[in-house]
């Protein structure tokens, strides 16, 4: 199933939640002509858009309540992070929302050219992470009326392409930038805790090992994406190894996810893997620029880690990928096809995760005027 937009614009991100009800499943998606569209999976009708933000719209962090279906959706904008609450009462009987039905707007960052990249929302809710072109990693409280922003005390070299808090960490997050770094914070001290530097590979490629994705499961794993085609993983920091046999490890005063002693690095693709996501089982799901879908599942002890692929897929209506995202139902690829147009290609598997899962591939059947 592929989701069109009439726009020439190209998607970079899209972001699921799975509400604790299998009938239902929301995605949205992001573009480059400052738009957001809303769907309710499996259906290919939009039911909602967002239009005339200004600026790209670079990520998205939505967060429903089970109760009543109610959503608040950040999108990180231009130097801007907009609040949008889509079944406010004001706003429920719109379609189509445009800047001025924003609940909240934070001037995130300074200067036009310090735009951000990634938001991320805490677990607990009350915390949102940001990443930026220079570098810069912070975090915005937003129990707070100020809702100030709180800038790390280090950022990377170059540009900072991701930032994702720690399950069961309250105060730790993780990042990645262009400069092959990760860096691991305690950001209620604006403090780094440590710092893992991508190894380039023997023999070397012509590719700088760029972190583009970095995810982190709910067992503690780290999965970095390079784009030089590598994986990078690491266990430092799991909760329990799924190796049979194996006792619970006493847990750590902070995580140990970036220990180079608990890592591995897996070449998957020939060029650049430009997404990943841990799917609620635990499995990593990624995804390279040219659309190879993959998952892997990663067993480990104290002596090795192993990543296995079980199997892979190549997408079919896009030209180029930019993001992906899971839910317990659905695996969403986002990217633009050869007219340069947005697109999410949906998979759903069939029974389990298997070789003969199941593409939906209705091309282009919703088409949205911008």
């Amino acid at each position: 199933m592929a989701l069109s937009t009439s726009a020439a614009s190209s998607l970079h991100a899209v972001y699921q939640d799975h509400i604790q009800r299998e009938d239902l499943s929301h995605i949205s998606r992001r573009g480059d002509d400052g738009s957001v569209r809303l769907y309710n999976l499996p259906s290919t009708t939009v039911v909602r858009a967002i239009r005339g933000l200004g600026s790209e719209v670079s990520s998205i962090c939505w967060t429903v309540s089970p109760k009543d279906d109610s959503g608040e959706v950040w999108l990180a904008c231009g130097t801007k992070a907009l609040l949008f609450r889509i079944n406010q009462q004001e706003i429920r009987s719109k379609l189509v929302l445009s800047l001025e039905d924003a609940s909240d707007v934070l001037s995130v960052t300074k200067g036009d050219d310090c735009e951000l990249n990634e938001l991320s929302i805490s677990p607990s809710k009350q915390y949102m992470a940001y990443s930026t072109d220079d570098g810069e990693v912070g975090v915005i409280d937003l129990t707070t009326r100020e809702k100030e922003t709180k800038p790390m005390k280090t950022r990377h070299a170059s540009v900072c392409a991701c930032v994702k808090f720690i399950p069961d960490r309250p105060s730790e997050l993780v990042s990645g930038g262009y400069d092959s770094a990760l860096l691991h914070f305690d950001f209620k001290q604006s403090a780094l805790l440590s710092r893992y530097d991508i190894v380039p590979p023997d023999p070397p490629s012509m590719t700088m090992p760029f972190i583009i994705s970095v995810s982190v499961s709910v067992a503690g794993v780290i999965a970095a994406a390079l784009a030089d085609g590598r994986i990078w993983i690491g266990t430092g920091g799991a909760k329990a190894s799924p190796s049979a046999g194996k006792q619970k490890p006493k847990r750590s005063r902070k995580w140990e996810g970036l220990r180079d002693s608990a890592g591995c690095y897996t070449q998957i693709a020939s060029g650049p893997v430009v997404a990943s996501a841990f799917t609620p089982d635990g499995a990593l799901l990624t995804c390279s620029l040219l659309g190879k879908l993959a998952q892997h599942t990663i067993t480990y002890d104290d002596e090795k880690v192993e990543v296995r692929t079980i199997w892979s897929g190549e997408i079919k209506t896009l030209h180029k990928v930019s993001a992906i995202a899971v839910s317990e139902k659905w695996f969403a690829v986002a990217g633009f096809g050869t007219d340069d147009k947005g697109l999410v290609e949906i998979w759903c598997p069939t029974q389990g995760v298997s070789e003969d899962m199941e593409q939906l591939s209705i091309a282009n059947t919703q088409t949205t005027q911008t």
